[in-house]
């Protein structure tokens, strides 16, 4: 699940050594297992409410193999399921307010997800949905469309990074300047929206000027 950034898959040996070497720990009562945590962070390879609803399933379903595997090693107790990138997290909004407008493919994720919302709860498991990075809101997740554009667009983004013209170089016919601010200012990874690293707009202005910081 996600980019394998960390974590272990349930069926890996792994997954079992990690809890062997735990079941000491709970059994004395130094540790305790509050649950289990997964982060959907390729979500934001989406576009659209049904794709961030299937991975935000899919996030769930991940979970529910992976308390299969933890209590067939160590006693069952009541389990926590964390999960969600930015864009599964938001996505839980069209399932508490769907659209009469919804796709097809939305509908039937939303179902979906229903369902092993009643198989979590069966496995006596509540459910804990972190928002990433979403109090940061930027265009990234924007442009995952996990949320409908009354709810979530360009004119909720909070943040703006304002930088200095440091040179211009009319000679080059491009419209090219340096500006004093570069990918670890504004992030190291590119927005799919836009070839570039942010958006250059004068201040307030909340489209973009058809500017963007490049590499």
């Amino acid at each position: 699940m996600g980019s394998n950034r960390s974590g272990v898959l349930p069926s890996s040996p792994l997954f079992t050594e990690l809890v062997s070497a735990l079941l000491p720990l709970i059994e004395s009562g130094s540790c305790k297992l509050a649950g289990l945590y997964s982060h959907a962070g390729h979500s934001y390879g989406g576009s659209d409410p049904a794709t961030a609803i299937s991975l935000l399933n899919d996030e769930l379903r991940a979970l529910l193999d992976a308390a299969t595997a933890l209590r067939s090693l160590a006693p069952s107790t009541p389990l926590t399921f964390s999960v969600g990138a930015t864009p599964t997290t938001t996505a839980v909004y069209n399932l508490l307010h769907p659209s009469t407008a919804a796709s097809a493919s939305e509908t039937g994720a939303l179902a979906a997800l229903q369902a092993t919302i009643a198989e979590v709860k069966k496995a006596d498991a509540t459910i804990e949905l972190h928002a990433g990075v979403y109090p940061l809101l930027d265009n990234q997740q924007i442009a995952t469309g996990a949320l409908p554009r009354s709810q979530l667009s360009t004119a909720d983004i909070a943040l703006t990074i304002l930088a200095e013209v440091a040179s211009v170089y009319p000679a080059r016919g491009t419209g090219e300047a340096l500006i004093t601010a570069g990918s670890i200012a504004l992030g190291r990874e590119k927005c799919k929206s836009y070839d570039g690293w942010g958006i250059v707009s004068p201040w307030g202005c909340v489209g973009g000027e058809g500017w963007v910081v490049g590499g």
